[in-house]
Formats: C-alpha cells, structure tokens, sequence
C-alpha cells in the first residue's frame, strides 16, 4: 500500500488521534498536515471530510472560501467508537502489517 494511498493515511491520522485520546492530550495540529503525509492540501482535506462525514472523526468543521476548504477545531478533534473499530478491525491494514511483519521477518538482521 502506498504511503499516500487514501486508507493508510487515514489510518495514520486515526491511530494519532486515537492515541492522543488514550494520553489525555489534545491533537496537535501541526502534525494533521499535508507535509506530514506528503501529500497536497486538498487531498488531506478530502480525506478528513470523509472520515468526519462517515463518522469516524468528530470535532472538526470545514469552512468554504473561494478556492478550497478550510478545517476549524483540528486541535480538538476526537476519534469516534466508530473511528476506534475502524482502526480495530480494518483488514487492509491488518493484511498491509502482516506483510510488512513478513517481510521483516524473513530479513537478517532488521
């Protein structure tokens, strides 16, 4: 899967926030950025409106202007139970880490 496919990034920015959650602390809103992912704007736009819209995050709205959308309340954004099954039980990932585990495994010395 490649680094700047749709599920794995959504999946970085889940497990982040979910994992800021378990600490108690609230989500950074420098590392919810495109240079993090390396990716455009307007691609990670898209996709924290598809997992607002779906149900997986909450938290954030999107505020229109001319030429692109703006995201508001990034540092208060929230994973939902919905967001933690995902993350739970998302078999891409599971078959993407398996491989990744795989491959490490039958390589010497990493």
């Amino acid at each position: 899967m490649a680094k700047d496919d749709f599920f794995y990034i959504a999946y970085k920015i889940l497990a982040y926030v979910y994992e800021c959650m378990k600490k108690g602390e609230s989500v950074d809103p420098s590392v919810i950025d495109p240079t993090t992912y390396r990716i455009t704007y307007p691609y990670l736009i898209s996709i924290l409106e598809e997992l607002t819209d779906e149900g997986y995050l909450k938290g954030i709205k999107f505020i229109p202007t001319k030429d692109e959308k703006i995201p508001i309340g990034l540092d208060k954004m929230k994973i939902s139970i919905k967001g933690i099954e995902y993350l739970q039980e998302n078999t891409m990932m599971k078959k993407a880490l398996k491989t990744i585990k795989e491959v490490k495994d039958s390589i010497p010395g990493i």
